[in-house]
C-alpha cells in the first residue's frame, strides 16, 4: 500500500476515529469477530474509508495470493541468496535482519517500478513481526568500501540493497528512502496493509470456490466486498502527490 503524506495523515485520523468509537485497539484481520456487531460495522468503515482514500490521492494497493512453496522460493530463498550474497562482500557482521526482510523490499521494489513516477522516494513501515525487529533495524553496521568502512544500520543497510536490486532488475518508480519496524498498534498504515492483504486474500480464495461450485456471492470475513470497497480503479494521473515524498507500509 502506498500513500502521499496527506492520504496517510487522512487516513491516520480517521481510522483513529473509528477504533475509538468501536472500543478497539487496532484492525487485525486475525482478530477480527464477526459474531460482534460493533466490529463488523467498524471494519466496514475502515475498508470504505481506505477506499475513498486511495481514489481521492491517486493512490495504490495491492496483495498476492501465493503458493506457499512459492513464497517460500521467491520470498525467502531466493531473497536470502540475493542479500547474503551482496553481504558477503561487505561483510557487514550482524546481518540476519537484513537476510530476513530481504525479500519483502524486493517484493515492494518490484512493485513501486510499476508505479507512473521517477521523482519521488517512499518512506517504509515494515510490520515488527518479532519482538527483535525493531531493534535489530536500529543495530549499526560496518559496509566494507573502496577507501573505507561505511557505518550506517541495519535498516538503512538494507535500503540500500533493495535500491540497487531495485535499479538493476526493476528499474523505474520512486526509490526506497527510509525503512523503520513498528508495532501494529502504532501504525494505522500498517493495520491498513493488514486488513488489505488478509481479507483480499481471502475474498480471492472464496471467489476462486464459488466459480468452481458455482454457489452465492464471495464476501469476506467482515462482510464487505473487496471488489467494491477496496479495489476500485484508481486515478493514474502523475500528479496526485507523486512528486512527494510518500508512505508505504508491507506487511509480508
Amino acid at each position: 500500500m502506498i500513500l502521499n503524506d496527506a492520504g496517510a495523515s487522512e487516513l491516520e485520523q480517521s481510522g483513529r476515529q473509528i477504533l475509538s468509537r468501536a472500543g478497539l485497539a487496532e484492525f487485525h484481520a486475525k482478530e477480527f469477530n464477526p459474531a460482534v456487531e460493533s466490529e463488523v460495522r467498524a471494519y466496514e468503515d475502515f475498508t470504505r474509508t481506505l477506499g475513498d482514500v486511495l481514489v481521492r490521492h491517486g493512490e495504490y494497493a495491492s496483495f498476492q495470493l501465493v503458493h506457499q512453496d512459492l513464497f517460500g522460493e521467491i520470498f525467502e530463498d531466493l531473497a536470502a541468496r540475493i542479500a547474503g550474497g551482496v553481504l558477503a562482500q561487505l561483510r557487514p557482521g550482524r546481518s540476519e535482519f537484513i537476510v530476513d526482510k530481504a525479500g519483502a523490499l524486493f517484493a515492494l521494489a518490484r512493485d513501486l517500478s510499476a508505479l507512473p513516477t521517477t521523482n519521488s522516494g517512499v518512506r517504509v513501515e515494515l510490520d515488527k513481526s518479532q519482538d527483535k525487529d525493531e531493534v535489530a533495524g536500529a543495530v549499526p553496521v560496518a559496509l566494507s568500501g573502496t577507501n573505507a568502512a561505511i557505518m550506517t544500520t541495519s535498516s538503512a543497510a538494507l535500503v540500500r540493497i533493495a535500491n540497487a536490486y531495485k535499479s538493476q532488475r526493476f528499474p523505474g518508480g520512486p526509490r526506497i528512502d527510509d525503512l523503520s519496524v513498528v508495532d501494529s498498534v502504532a501504525s494505522i498504515l500498517v493495520q491498513a496493509a493488514d486488513v488489505v492483504a488478509n481479507f483480499g486474500v481471502n475474498y480471492v480464495k472464496a471467489k476462486l470456490r464459488v466459480e468452481s461450485l458455482d454457489v452465492g456471492p464471495a464476501r469476506t470475513g467482515a462482510g464487505t466486498d473487496v471488489r467494491g470497497d477496496l479495489s476500485p480503479t484508481a486515478p493514474s494521473s502523475g500528479d496526485a502527490g507523486c512528486d512527494n515524498v510518500k508512505r508505504s507500509c508491507w506487511n509480508p
